[in-house]
């Protein structure tokens, strides 16, 4: 038994379309698994066409994986128990959520905790008082406000967004560029972005770093040089601190999900992950900071 190439093959149960290795059965067929769905795909070839072929399964690229990809999906469910095994055991909770999975049950997770996120920051935000930074700046829409009108969908979409983008950056570094699993396990993805909002809110709301006053530029007594920022910079320092151990964590359990729906490395998982993120932020940055501008003005 000989396997050859191929530039795109077509799943007919579940629409999946990707590119690999078949074992080429006879001269005119040959036949792989989904990874997608595992079902059996027999492909005709086309008389006179060169495959470029292989005459040893170990020529072909190795999986990652063995075997989890030939496993039959189930009905996509949720798994309460994964969402914390995943903050500890990333890659062994992905592999076990393969086959009860989707994507829609990913864009479900994604939208919940998102709304959570959201609702526990702007609860911060009014409790401590931070609701009015935005005022500093000459705004009258609090930032509370802001977390909630903005923020929700900015998250979705961006999850979303970056669930995309990672599949078709680990299917360029020699993955099998599944969008419908990576988004689905961007849901769980999510789950450290949850724990480090309840942290940091719980550090706002107890007090526990001094919140600094944010000057008010538009007073016309303000003096930029003789204004302590000495507690807005302990601050900055404080959260900064949590928002980097919170995006190496995220990194680790993100990356871990991209590693095992593409079959790729971790390490590849994670940089494809960081690569969209990067992006995104871009985009997401200059989305916010023209909706703050035109927030100003209200």
């Amino acid at each position: 038994m000989s396997y050859i190439y191929l530039q795109e093959i077509n799943c007919q149960r579940c629409g999946y379309k990707f590119a690999g290795y078949a074992a080429r059965t006879s001269p005119d067929h040959a036949g792989v698994g989904c990874p997608s769905c595992g079902q059996n795909i027999y492909i005709p070839l086309q008389p006179g066409v060169q495959y470029n072929e292989y005459p040893d399964v170990q020529q072909t690229r190795t999986s990652t994986y063995t075997d989890l990809y030939q496993q039959q999906e189930q009905e996509a469910r949720l798994s309460p128990r994964h969402l914390l095994k995943v903050l500890v055991k990333p890659v062994e909770s992905f592999k076990e959520l393969w086959p009860i999975t989707d994507m829609r049950m990913g864009i479900m997770l994604i939208v919940v905790l998102s709304v959570l996120n959201s609702i526990i920051s702007y609860i911060a935000y009014e409790v401590s008082g931070m609701s009015e930074w935005s005022t500093g700046y000459g705004g009258s829409l609090p930032m509370s406000y802001f977390t909630l009108l903005v923020g929700i969908p900015m998250a979705i979409l961006s999850a979303v967004a970056v669930g995309w983008l990672s599949a078709k950056m680990a299917g360029s570094m020699g993955g099998r560029a599944n969008i419908r699993k990576t988004i689905g396990f961007m849901g769980y993805a999510a789950m450290p972005g949850l724990v480090f909002g309840i942290i940091t809110s719980a550090i706002i709301i107890s007090g526990f770093v001094e919140m600094p006053e944010m000057p008010d530029t538009n007073d016309p007594d303000f003096d930029q040089l003789e204004y302590d920022y000495g507690p807005l910079l302990r601050y900055a320092l404080v959260m900064g601190a949590i928002a980097i151990i919170g995006l190496i964590w995220a990194l680790i359990v993100a990356g871990a999900g991209i590693s095992v729906a593409n079959d790729v490395s971790h390490l590849k998982g994670m940089g494809a992950y960081f690569i969209s993120w990067i992006i995104m932020a871009m985009v997401v940055g200059g989305v916010s900071a023209v909706i703050a501008l035109a927030a100003m003005w209200l």
